[in-house]
């Protein structure tokens, strides 16, 4: 496992390098304090960053952690202050471009735009910038297309304009989760008259100049982006709120090493940090209120191991139910995540709405030998994959469980990809046999997270686990309003993943954030998301 110290020259000498480049970015150190970021200036260091700065080019976390600093949905998530005991639904949002909504008798969603919204190069939003911007999504992204369908709404006639304000999400059918996908940050809105001027007949979307520029209405635009490395926004002068902004630059910075970034946080060159190691969390913990501000509260994450069904062995609910009882998840919380985290005993969150009254699963060495041998797999061997720009501390997950199903004769081999864009690439392609990643549900409810990585068409689900039974009742429920209906085919397609385990859940985790000590404004979302407009340094 990784401790709190370690590799300690080369971490400083690390820290030194990298505290040099934030100070060139920030352009703002002074000999009087020896801090590298100015009071305007928010500096991030996170595990990775994306190859490509296009919302719809998804690649995982480092997509979606740090391109929604930028972009410009309908409505955001509902903030809640800290120490909430719930997650809020798919229905609880706030206004962002639009200013209202309402739900018709069809299903279809009306919404009003803000008067005056201006992107940086100075246009003015329009209906046509929403029907632009939809189109070029279900062109051109996967998770968009399945969340339309999540959303049940019309990929053939997706928006109306009404008025130059008021747009329509047209639906096929009724369903409880259109207004919760419009969260999602590649259904961000751009400035569609920005974003033509740089289209050609080989490339009417502009894939290729947005893939290093932004054109949304958000409160920050790409001022510089250095593929997987680093990303400087600056604040969108035409921005509705700009007044109200406190900071005008934001710094990225990709430091897949966990110790490093907990080290910046510590000498005050950085602002902002999330996924440390579990120790190095623990530390940063301890400086609550010294140094540093750490946010250990309610998230719906799930870290889990996904086991692909191309391996013959994994076919078998036997092998998979044996794997999942051979892991003893208090030692890996005790030891990885150093305390903070919940043993994931379901196929789901358990902070998710209606996933009550299901038989946790059970730690059971004994019993996972004896399924082994009745599927005749006494002797298995396989690998588990890694990413450290996915999830830093993964490496050390896979090396618990190698441990762990040992035990029970299971032989492991763990390989670690460095760059999180490769990681995907194979992941998608259905080349690993297993893999870590986090799973953390765009829509709070546990159909939308069972479809999501259980569904035969979810978008997570490279692992191939199909069911017809799983299938049929989600697409029920996606025509069910929420109601007691709701509730018992929720049960029923609960306990069918219950049963058939095509997952192994590790931890249930913490949201893991982490800011320098001043600064103010986070709030808790369902996706634990830092939008640095809402933030300020006291």
């Amino acid at each position: 496992m990784r401790k709190s110290v370690r590799h300690s020259g080369l971490t400083v000498l690390m820290v030194g390098v990298l505290a040099a480049a934030l100070v060139a970015v920030a352009g703002t150190a002074t000999a009087a304090t020896g801090k590298a970021t100015a009071a305007k200036t928010f500096v991030k260091v996170v595990a990775g960053l994306p190859t490509s700065v296009d919302p719809v080019n998804y690649q995982n976390r480092p997509s979606s952690d740090n391109l929604p600093t930028f972009t410009s949905p309908l409505v955001r998530g509902k903030g809640l202050p800290q120490g909430a005991k719930a997650l809020p639904g798919s229905y609880a949002v706030d206004p962002f471009l639009a200013t209202s909504w309402t739900r018709e008798a069809s299903g279809s969603w009306t919404f009003k735009l803000r008067e005056n919204v201006k992107s940086p190069a100075g246009n003015t939003l329009t209906a046509e910038d929403v029907k632009w911007s939809y189109d070029r999504a279900n062109a051109l992204d996967g998770v968009s297309r399945f969340l339309f369908s999540v959303a049940n709404l019309d990929t053939k006639n997706l928006v109306t304009v009404i008025d130059p304000l008021t747009v329509r999400l047209n639906v096929t059918r009724p369903g409880p989760m259109t207004l919760g996908a419009t969260l999602w940050y590649s259904l961000t809105i751009y400035d569609s008259v920005e974003a033509k001027k740089h289209a050609t007949a080989t490339d009417p979307w502009a894939k290729d100049w947005m893939a290093t520029n932004s054109a949304t209405f958000g409160p920050y635009y790409v001022e510089s982006f250095t593929p997987g490395q680093s990303l400087q926004l600056k604040k969108n002068p035409n921005f509705w709120n700009a007044s109200k902004m406190y900071f005008d630059t934001v710094v990225m910075r990709a430091i897949p090493d966990s110790a490093t970034r907990l080290q910046l946080m510590l000498s005050g060159e950085a602002d902002n940090t999330y996924y440390l190691d579990g120790s190095h969390f623990k530390a940063a913990v301890a400086e609550n209120g010294k140094k540093l501000i750490a946010y250990p509260d309610l998230d719906s994450s799930m870290d889990m191991m996904l086991l692909n069904e191309r391996f013959a062995p994994f076919k078998d609910v036997k092998v998979r139910n044996a794997i999942n009882m051979a892991i003893l998840r208090s030692g890996l919380i005790k030891t990885v995540y150093q305390g903070f985290g919940e043993p994931a005993r379901f196929q789901f969150s358990s902070v998710l709405p209606q996933t009550t009254g299901f038989q946790p699963a059970s730690y059971n060495p004994t019993k996972a030998k004896q399924l082994l041998a009745e599927a005749g797999q006494s002797n298995l061997t396989f690998t588990i994959t890694t990413s450290p720009g996915i999830l830093s501390y993964s490496a050390d997950i896979a090396t618990y469980i190698q441990s762990q199903l040992s035990l029970v004769g299971v032989k492991v081999n763990v390989e670690v990809i460095a760059s999180p864009t490769d990681f995907e690439v194979k992941r998608r392609a259905g080349q690993l046999q297993a893999w870590i990643n986090v799973q953390r549900p765009a829509i709070v409810d546990a159909m939308y997270f069972t479809y999501l990585v259980n569904g035969t068409k979810g978008i997570i689900n490279s692992h191939l686990y199909s069911n017809p039974k799983v299938d049929n009742l989600i697409n029920l429920m996606l025509g069910t309003s929420p109601g007691p209906r709701y509730d018992r085919q929720m049960k029923e397609l609960l306990r069918i993943i219950t049963d058939e385990k095509p997952t192994v859940p590790l931890v249930e985790v913490k949201t893991q954030v982490v800011f320098s000590k001043g600064i103010t404004g986070f709030l808790t979302r369902a996706t634990p998301i830092v939008y640095v407009d809402e933030l300020a340094r006291s």
